[in-house]
């Protein structure tokens, strides 16, 4: 869900005996104090079933989680009104990951394949 004054907020459900419920909430948004983040993952969350962040860049960055892409949104596909260059990315954690308790590494190349950032989970 994309709102006005918040930024972006993004639910994870999860379906039980009685419908579906709602497991997290977050809000998504660099903070306006720091336009020129140093790390491509400091708007980073880990949910149960989600890793998800938020990055400033002129040109899309691919995420890797645990050697898998991510999904990488352009912010201003969800919300036209924005001017900024900012890029939304999730990857769904698969069960083996969760069952295993594996820790989540995240790398960030920019176009030419080259790292630009590194975080362990």
């Amino acid at each position: 869900m994309v709102t006005s004054k918040l930024g972006l907020q993004l639910s994870t459900y999860t379906k039980g005996w009685f419908g579906w419920n709602m497991s997290a909430v977050s809000t998504l948004y660099p903070s306006p104090e720091n336009p020129a983040s140093p790390s491509v993952f400091s708007e980073t969350n880990l949910d149960s079933s989600l890793v998800f962040g938020l990055y400033r860049s002129t040109e899309p960055i691919q995420i890797h989680v645990n050697g898998q892409p991510a999904h990488t949104i352009p912010y201003q596909q969800l919300r036209p009104d924005v001017s900024e260059d900012l890029y939304m990315w999730y990857y769904e954690r698969q069960p083996d990951m969760l069952e295993n308790k594996d820790k989540v590494h995240l790398t960030a190349r920019d176009v030419n394949g080259s790292i630009v950032d590194r975080l362990d989970l």
